[in-house]
């Protein structure tokens, strides 16, 4: 049977999970400091990097079976292999799993992305509709729908004049109260007209292109 002290590494079932978790934090950690200092050299970052290699390109071409999450702790475990063997074997499992999280948290990115930008332009498109019932001295020149894609929070961004005003777009980052990376823009428009207008230079400093839709005007371009 498995109470075996020659054949199998843990025959009275002492071996606890905290044991396993520990040697797991400490071969991870291990990783990280070569992996800082460089080193390629066919030590065991050269294994790792290649182990995380070997499953991201299993995985951009589709042959992957989830079900290869695991095999390696499961080999390791059912050979009776040492302590040490069965830690790599389990770092190895958790660098697969990890390039099989990341394409799936690059996804969720994507979608909130776009479902961010929907709801910046369902604002700015309400917004426009309530701006059109007042007279055009009171309207402000640009006006911009913003959602934060951490929240799901939307705003009208407006325009002001003057020493102390600011874009629509900046406006909007200070009404969500939200760092510029976390937010998508609708287009930029002038409620008089309706017209689309180029983001200005200022706002090209703090805000990314990918932050609003395709076909945005830029100033400049």
């Amino acid at each position: 049977g498995r109470n075996n002290p020659v054949k199998y590494v843990d025959p009275d079932g002492y071996r606890t999970a905290a044991t396993f978790a520990e040697a797991i934090q400490g071969y991870l950690g291990r990783q990280r400091e070569a992996a800082t200092t460089a080193v390629s050299d066919g030590s065991t970052l050269g294994v790792a990097l290649a182990t995380v290699l070997g499953s991201s390109l299993d995985l951009a071409s589709l042959v992957v079976d989830p079900l290869r999450f695991g095999q390696a702790t499961g080999n390791a475990i059912g050979s009776g292999a040492g302590g040490i063997e069965t830690v790599v074997a389990v770092g190895t499992d958790v660098l697969r799993g990890a390039t099989l999280i990341a394409p799936v948290a690059g996804a969720g990115r994507i979608a909130s992305t776009r479902a961010a930008t929907k709801r910046a332009t369902e604002t700015l498109d309400q917004g426009l509709d309530a701006l059109s019932g007042l007279p055009r001295s009171k309207q402000p020149a640009v006006v911009v729908g913003a959602s934060s894609r951490r929240t799901g929070n939307s705003v009208l961004g407006r325009s002001s004049p003057g020493r102390n005003g600011c874009c629509a777009e900046v406006d909007a980052a200070r009404q969500l109260g939200e760092r510029p990376a976390n937010l998508q823009f609708s287009r930029p428009a002038r409620p008089r007209t309706g017209e689309t207008i180029p983001v200005c230079r200022n706002c090209q400093q703090l805000f990314g292109r990918s932050q609003f839709p395709k076909n945005t005007p830029f100033e400049g371009s």
